[in-house]
């Protein structure tokens, strides 16, 4: 767990130690942009996919490379090792997903179907399907014993639906996928079948949240409405109108008791998760609210906005507690630790800022990014956040005091990605 991979476009992969805070290996080989770095099960070796056609096993002790997977005619896209560490595979803009031996670099299987790019690949728990994802909007399950397709779905019409939020029901059964077309479709994730689609939405449905139980769905789109739907039943329980603008995000509360709405008419809601109801309107902010979170106990919501501030109210009557300013540009997320004591908030200045949750006391700035901050993840236990920017660095923090506990400097282009270890 102390290690973090990652890729980027100016042509090289590196690994990093959180515990000595710093780059350990650089990988170096590839002849273009390296587009996703995965590491093995056993976390010794990694594969890496680039725009040079080729994707690459890795020994991170040492940075050798120990094979080269060519065959592909295009770029690849994504490369993922099997659960057992045996096999990788590859995507690619060629249309075809192969599938490699990561002890000798053959190709056992070359799958064919798709009907333009392929842009993800993965493998079941089990190792015995692999699904792919590509740009004719379909998602393909492949049995990798049988090597045929066993599966197909397609998420709207090829070329004219595009996929712009998803949503994993929390028992892992379902997705709920959104298009820029207002389409929202429930799929089975072990079957792969279309189990419902759900009809109201006229424009882009830019946000969806499950709810803890699984039982409802929340949708918030470029139509001024939020909408909560029965996923038993496929319908529309209850229109959440009243927003004067696109609606940014949406939220369930952890105990499955609320859903809140950001909107762009300046306002953030509380509505009844059960019953769609609005409970409260939270009134301050003097532009779009960006970003909404609910804190661990659903006592308090934590907002963001274009007016530069991030705001935290009380669930129960909508008091505003405390108002978070210090900001030189918009606030796009918002970050409540699972302790409660702080709030972290990044804005487009690439400002991230550590707030006392209880006074609002600016505790400090975390410095370095000079550039938009393009992503702020949180360590799954809480403990730290991952935050990365167009000036080409990343940074690791303690979410709980601010601390920066790792800077990664060597990338030559804007990050692409970062992502912690499952174990952390």
């Amino acid at each position: 767990g102390d290690l973090v991979a990652t890729a980027c476009w100016d042509g090289a992969g590196r690994i990093w130690s959180l515990e000595r805070q710093e780059c350990v290996a650089t990988l170096l080989g590839h002849g273009d942009r390296v587009r996703c770095i995965a590491f093995a099960p056993d976390g010794l070796g990694v594969v890496t996919a680039s725009d040079d056609r080729a994707a690459r096993i890795w020994r991170v002790a040492d940075a050798e490379c120990l094979l080269v997977l060519e065959g592909h005619q295009d770029y690849v896209q994504s490369a993922c090792f099997s659960p057992n560490g045996e096999s990788v595979a590859t995507a690619s803009d060629d249309s075809t997903v192969r599938v490699w031996c990561s002890g000798s670099g053959a190709c056992q299987l070359l799958l064919r179907g798709h009907q333009g790019g392929v842009h993800a690949a993965a493998f079941s728990p089990d190792g015995r399907c692999l699904a792919s994802a590509g740009e004719d909007s379909t998602v393909r399950i492949w049995g990798v014993g049988e090597a045929q397709l066993l599966s197909a779905f397609r998420v709207g019409e090829a070329g004219q639906q595009r996929v712009c939020a998803a949503s994993c029901c929390p028992q892992g059964e379902s997705l709920a996928v959104t298009t820029w077309e207002g389409v929202v479709q429930l799929w089975s994730l072990e079957q792969g079948q279309l189990l419902k689609e759900l009809v109201g939405h006229s424009s882009a449905v830019w946000a969806v949240a499950h709810s803890p139980c699984s039982r409802y769905l929340l949708t918030g789109a470029f139509d001024d409405t939020a909408r909560l739907w029965s996923l038993a039943e496929g319908s529309c329980l209850k229109l959440l109108g009243g927003h004067e603008g696109c609606v940014w995000a949406v939220a369930f509360s952890r105990d499955g008791r609320l859903a809140a709405t950001a909107c762009n008419d300046s306002l953030a809601r509380i509505w009844g998760a059960r019953t769609g109801g609005l409970l409260l309107e939270l009134r301050g902010h003097t532009n779009a609210v960006r970003c909404v979170v609910f804190g661990a106990d659903s006592t308090f919501i934590v907002t963001g906005s274009d007016d530069l501030s991030a705001k935290i109210w009380r669930t129960a009557s909508g008091e505003c507690l405390l108002t978070f300013t210090g900001h030189a540009d918009p606030v796009r997320a918002v970050a409540l630790p699972q302790d409660g004591l702080t709030v972290l908030s990044g804005s487009n200045a690439g400002e991230l800022l550590l707030w006392d949750s209880a006074t609002g006391e600016r505790l400090r700035e975390l410095p370095g990014h000079c550039d938009s901050v393009v992503l702020l993840q949180q360590e799954l236990r809480g403990a730290r956040v991952v935050s990365g920017s167009r000036d080409r660095t990343a940074k690791v923090w303690c979410s709980a005091t601010g601390d920066c506990l790792l800077t990664l400097r060597a990338h030559e282009d804007m990050l692409v990605l970062a992502s912690f270890l499952p174990s952390s």
